[in-house]
């Protein structure tokens, strides 16, 4: 039988078959890991896919000619030459914040304000309620605290440069070229870790939900050691893993209902004496002679 079909086997089992489960605690760990390892790359693919289908045609269709025209206002030219900033406009020049973009508190009313005039101090700088000051020395921008942190020219060595439309749109179509060719290597960068923080994070949890499995047990009077159960467990949150996927995509699942749904896949697969119709595993058993698989 082979991998893709034993694995396929394995979810089909994990929603209901009480002989599959009286089985798991003849097999080896590490097996049952990879079981949980192809859900994490299922759920990672899906995920990988649909921020490609999202992302991919907005790059497609984005000009950055035309994002310019929109934003960048018209005529602006800020020169920085021997350490200090200049423009062609009258000042302070200020672009307000949208409306849908203020805050509750109203403390920034403003995108970017350019006052290059004299040297302004942190309080004046505060004062113009704007997310980026441009002034005569450098550039103040928010910190997370809400606080205005100002980094001069001199510090950030750039150099002289001009910006201006014609700068602006060549950067920004620079950027979508990056964007465009750094896409795939991102995405495999976002399968890769997201994979192996889905294991660990399922690994964690799991810890936890063994010992739901082992009161379940209790209370149906089936000896279950603790690696037995944490083995169950993994099985037995499979089903909880692929309704959520699911019905994520179109509402909310609380938490205390996948609770719910992981207890009552538990309780209906844990049973004394159990008799399968159809035990099918992907793992390979310990010794163990009274137990016998088919492949």
């Amino acid at each position: 039988m082979s991998y893709l079909r034993r694995f396929w086997n394995n979810i089909r089992n994990s929603f209901y078959n009480p002989g599959f489960y009286a089985q798991l605690g003849q097999k080896r760990f590490w097996r049952a890991i990879l079981v949980l390892v192809g859900i994490s790359m299922i759920s990672m693919l899906a995920v990988c896919v649909m921020f490609a289908v999202m992302v991919w045609p907005f790059l497609r269709s984005f000009s950055s000619d035309d994002f310019v025209d929109k934003y960048y206002p018209e005529g602006l030219v800020l020169t920085a030459k021997d350490d200090q900033f200049t423009s062609n406009v009258e000042e302070p020049y200020i672009i307000p914040l949208a409306d849908s973009l203020k805050d509750e508190s109203e403390k920034f009313a403003n995108a970017v304000v350019i006052d290059t005039s004299d040297d302004l101090t942190l309080e004046q700088i505060e004062a113009y309620g704007a997310y980026v000051v441009v002034t005569k020395n450098g550039i103040a921008g928010t910190e997370e605290n809400g606080r205005m942190r100002v980094i001069t020219l001199k510090q950030s060595e750039l150099g002289d440069f001009v910006i201006n439309e014609e700068n602006a749109s060549s950067w920004t179509a620079n950027a979508l070229s990056f964007a465009k060719k750094a896409s795939l290597p991102m995405l495999a960068l976002l399968f890769v870790f997201g994979v192996l923080f889905v294991t660990l994070w399922h690994m964690f949890v799991l810890v936890f939900a063994a010992l739901v499995v082992k009161i379940v047990a209790a209370v149906k009077n089936i000896k279950m050691p603790y690696p037995n159960a944490y083995v169950v467990a993994l099985f037995a949150s499979i089903p909880v893993l692929i309704l959520n996927a699911i019905l994520n995509t179109f509402m909310h699942i609380p938490f205390l209902i996948d609770i719910a749904l992981f207890v009552l896949v538990v309780s209906i697969n844990l049973k004394v004496n159990p008799k399968a119709t159809e035990v099918e595993t992907t793992v390979a058993a310990e010794s163990a002679p009274a137990v016998t698989e088919t492949d």
